[in-house]
């Protein structure tokens, strides 16, 4: 019989058969060693990650088994059902046609929710998302589930816990219609080994139900910590375990998990929340003058059987300005039994940082240590201590255990940060008898002399094995940075990311929340406190190509009177005005109270603060070489920007309209090179006697305003750096703000010329959308859109601005809520006002707003009948899930299409992601103006840009410029 390849060879990859086969076996051997190098780290990660009693949501998206049947029909159980056999509990499965089509309750659903159907999972999973649908029953059902709510189960709490997420909130928003399924994310994740869904109504009705639900096992054999219940400081903001789902006696939290076992890190600044709702979420914090000075923090950590730990990991704040410091001394200690914690406990000394305030991961490495319980002590350090995650490295241990028994005198490892882990070990001494620190032989001996995993492998074995895996997770993360360079180096050839002028990153301090642009991490990371500085238009985004500026400009137009006119908008972009303005009623009562309810806005207007700008060079203490010095720096730097040098006798400055940030604001006139023609341009004069950080943010402003390159948002035109005061000037339309312009249109008025067919109206509202879609196609937040921060230029163009903040005549659309920063609440979407969150869809809902003016022709503000406290109330209800359809949205407007209406309703949607995005309302608004094209002539023939051209030619007159122009001459 023929012998078997292995056995003629020995090692089927890597010895020879035959002389004549060599090249192949070289070839086989090669293959085989690539594949080891490849296989390794992969098995290595998944140890890491077997290993791990930490929790990442992100590893546990996969359904469980409802949908494809991995959960078997006896698994699920039903408070009752309709008819057991047609609609039982094993029918309510998604996607899934089976008998009646779902599973139906006996009796109609109310918001008692008395009737579950339950999943039984046989051990602890993380639950990190639901999904429900409704009885489609081939088309003949009728019945879902609008909302319900959802309660877990598991060995440990030993009752049911009924789900809150991190809001409070109970109820989970169900399904729309039949067949439309609708998957919800649990934030924070439930993490049980039973989940029942409870259906919930907020008005008697029958319900059908099919469910499926996301997650992946727990691991790490974790199943409860407990701890005193944190502190609370001051009255803005507590440090407690706000999710956590054990037992409270008193002040003290026992058998369950929460904050410290969520997945998530505490946020840089211990203020902010991670969740966008509530500040100080986040963080689990105690104070020293709550305890003796020398009684530690004590968390005592419960594992599903003995294991063996290699290391302990506690995510922990070192804000040490704010009297916030990690632990001077960390104690662990093991047990069996959970009663006596004998044998000795590894103690760690932690070195005072005083020069980085961000978290920090502090590790303690654990040698050789085994328990089923874990006790570890922090002691404090300065007057607070925060903690947000807790995380072991460890693996079942193999044996059988005894619980300890009373002793004394236990001898102490230390481990502090210098010490490597040989070290620790030589430095700990043998336990006495009944100590949980085990000599290896003794274990050996305990499992019948079984080697351990550090035996598995030879000494020459673990050695080769390490250097190649360390070589092979080298060479993927080169790749890795290879392919990411590639990647971005392609987008910035499609234009899609923007490249840094000078190289440097962007960074945002905490003071920088106000109106203007902004990406969302800047928003996030924003500080919302009282001592917060408002910002106005323009705040500096993440990307430098798009820029913002740190102040807004006032326009005052002399001899008006219409200082009253309240066109408000969301944006703060500046105003210029050229036509005669109109005014319209004041909305009622805009000095009520707002003491009713809390907003999430800060107080106090500041300017443009970037982080970092290249320092400046020593100079002399000498004032007067000090300032020779700055004004050659600023200089300098503006001619390094790249932007074009104006001289200044090319500019003739015609009206003042306002005082910024940084100085006054100009309309003047800007001579062309050829001396042929003139054009109208604005002019931001820096102060003669500016600080030197005043000159430093107004040159981050410019060079920021200068990369906003788009053909519908407002640029710069260049800078007069010749001598002081230095200025910058800034693009110019001679139509003035959208606002003005609209009303001077107005069909309804008997002195209008009614220029303004509906598709010109759509003309307008697609350029806006187009604008914003260049900003939210780079993450950038306006915060402030609204038609008087567009302007409208010859050709019908219209452009977004920012500079309406400063204005008198529209200081009627901001509205101080306790005297903090003026805010523009008829634009502004719910989360806005209430969580403080800013984000792209928030501009939509403001774009929305705009809508409503541009078809209504800015006769009156948002909700005119309704005082400024009656509108905060009306977002109030939007806020609210229960009260959301109580939320009184605004009519709509004459001749304004339904489509379009129904546009204006989309944006103003309770739920951010149910939004549309600026990409899909600019294809919309498009396509509407096709539509319109052939009723913009009835003679037919006439196209939308013959249309168009007319109509701007009628208003701007036969020169082709505006004959308003003369409005801004002294």
């Amino acid at each position: 019989m023929a012998r078997s390849k292995e056995e003629r060879t020995g090692d089927p990859s890597c010895k020879l058969i035959r002389t004549g086969n060599k090249r192949i076996q070289q070839r086989r051997c090669l293959t085989s060693k690539l594949h080891f190098l490849l296989v390794v780290p992969v098995c290595l990660i998944f140890c890491l990650v077997e290993n791990a009693a930490g929790l990442d949501t992100s590893l546990c998206t996969s359904p469980l088994g409802m949908e494809s049947g991995d959960i078997p029909d006896v698994d699920l159980t039903a408070s009752s059902s309709f008819e057991m056999g047609n609609v039982g509990p094993q029918n309510g499965r998604v996607r899934v046609e089976k008998q009646g089509g779902a599973w139906c309750p006996k009796h109609q659903i109310t918001s008692d929710a008395e009737e579950w159907v339950q999943i039984e999972l046989h051990s602890v999973h993380v639950i990190s998302a639901i999904e429900t649908q409704g009885r489609f029953g081939n088309g003949h059902g009728q019945e879902f589930a609008e909302a319900y709510v959802v309660s877990y189960w598991r060995p440990e709490l030993s009752k049911w816990v009924r789900y809150r997420d991190i809001t409070g909130n109970e109820i989970i928003k169900g399904n729309i219609n039949t067949y439309l399924a609708a998957k919800r994310e649990l934030n924070p994740p439930i993490i049980g080994s039973k989940i029942r869904v409870l259906p919930y109504s907020y008005h008697r009705r029958t319900v059908c139900l099919r469910v499926e639900i996301y997650g992946c096992q727990l691991r790490g054999g974790l199943l409860s910590y407990s701890v005193q219940q944190g502190s609370k400081r001051g009255e803005n903001w507590n440090f407690y375990d706000h999710t956590y789902d054990g037992v409270w006696e008193g002040n003290y939290l026992t058998k369950g998990l929460g904050t410290l076992f969520d997945g998530r890190e505490g946020p840089s600044n211990f203020k902010d929340d991670y969740y966008g709702h509530e500040r100080g979420k986040g963080w689990v914090g105690w104070k020293n003058d709550t305890k003796n000075s020398t009684s530690p923090v004590e968390i005592i950590f419960k594992f599903e059987s003995v294991r063996e730990f290699n290391s302990v990991r506690i995510h922990t704040s070192n804000q040490f300005s704010k009297e916030v410091q990690v632990f001077s001394e960390a104690r662990v200690f093991f047990s069996v039994g959970g009663k006596y914690y004998h044998g000795d406990p590894i103690m760690y000394k932690h070195k005072e940082d005083c020069i980085f305030e961000d978290p920090q991961y502090i590790s303690i490495k654990i040698p050789q240590r085994i328990g089923q319980y874990v006790k570890i002590q922090l002691f404090w350090a300065t007057k607070w201590m925060l903690i947000s995650e807790v995380t072991f490295d460890s693996q079942p241990a193999m044996g059988n255990f005894t619980e300890e028994v009373a002793q004394t005198h236990p001898t102490v490892a230390t481990i502090t940060p210098a010490e490597d882990v040989a070290q620790s070990q030589s430095d700990a001494s043998e336990s006495s008898s009944g100590g949980n620190r085990i000599p290896q032989e003794m274990i050996n001996h305990m499992i019948g002399q079984t080697p351990t995993l550090h035996e598995e492998w030879s000494p020459v074995t673990i050695v080769i094995t390490t250097v190649i895996s360390s070589f092979v997770a080298i060479i993927l993360v080169l790749l890795l940075i290879l392919t990411a360079m590639v990647f971005r180096q392609k987008m910035k050839s499609r234009g899609e990311i923007p490249g840094s002028r000078n190289g440097m990153p962007l960074h945002y301090g905490e003071h920088h929340l106000e109106f203007g642009y902004a990406t969302p991490e800047d928003i996030r990371k924003a500080k919302i406190a009282t001592n917060v500085e408002y910002q106005e238009p323009f705040t500096e985004p993440q990307y430098p190509d798009f820029p913002g500026s740190g102040n807004a400009m006032s326009a005052v137009i002399e001899n008006s009177s219409d200082s009253g006119v309240n066109v408000s908008g969301k944006g703060s972009l500046t105003q210029y005005y050229s036509c005669t303005l109109v005014s319209n009623p004041t909305p009622a009562s805009t000095q009520d109270s707002a003491n009713e309810y809390e907003y999430a806005v800060p107080n106090e207007l500041g300017k443009l603060l970037p982080n970092q700008l290249s320092p400046l060079k020593s100079i002399p203490n000498s004032p007067a070489t000090m300032n020779r010095t700055c004004s050659r720096n600023v200089k300098q730097r503006f001619r390094e920007l790249g932007v074009p040098e104006i001289p200044k006798h090319r500019l003739r400055m015609l009206r003042k309209l306002g005082n910024g940030a940084f100085g006054t604001v100009y309309i003047g006139e800007l001579e062309n090179s050829s001396k042929a023609t003139k054009n109208l341009v604005a002019v931001k004069q820096l102060l003669k006697n500016a600080t030197e950080k005043d000159k430093m943010d107004f040159l981050e402003e410019v060079r920021l305003l200068s990369s906003l390159t788009d053909p519908n948002v407002t640029h710069v035109l260049g800078v007069c750096c010749e001598n002081e005061p230095h200025s910058v000037v800034l693009e110019f339309l001679e139509l003035g703000d959208l606002c003005q312009f609209l009303r001077q249109n107005d069909t309804l008025l008997p002195t209008s010329n009614k220029k303004l067919s509906l598709s010109n109206l759509l003309h307008i509202s697609s350029q806006i959308a187009s604008g914003m879609k260049f900003l939210e196609a780079r993450n950038i937040v306006h915060r402030d859109l609204a038609t008087r921060n567009c302007v409208v230029g010859k050709g019908l163009v219209v452009k977004i601005s920012h500079f309406a903040t400063d204005t008198d005549l529209y200081s009627c659309d901001y509205y101080r809520l306790d005297g903090k920063m003026p805010l523009p609440i008829r634009w502004m979407a719910w989360e806005s006002l209430f969580v403080g969150k800013y984000s792209t869809k928030t501009d939509v809902f403001s774009f929305g707003i705009t809508l409503f003016e541009i078809f209504s022709y800015s006769r009156h503000s948002p909700y005119p009948t309704m005082s400024n406290q009656e509108v905060i109330h009306n977002l109030r209800r939007l806020s609210v899930l229960e009260e959301s359809d109580l939320f009184e949205p605004l009519s709509k407007p004459n001749n304004c299409p339904r489509d379009v209406y129904q546009l204006m309703c989309d944006t103003w949607r309770r739920n951010d992601e149910d939004r549309p995005t600026f990409w899909e309302i600019h294809s919309f608004l498009t396509r509407k103006i096709l539509q319109c094209t052939p009723y913009l002539n009835k003679g037919g023939g006439s196209s939308r840009a013959t249309a168009t051209t007319a109509t701007v030619a009628a208003i701007t007159g036969p020169s082709g410029s505006s004959s308003l122009v003369e409005h801004y001459i002294v």
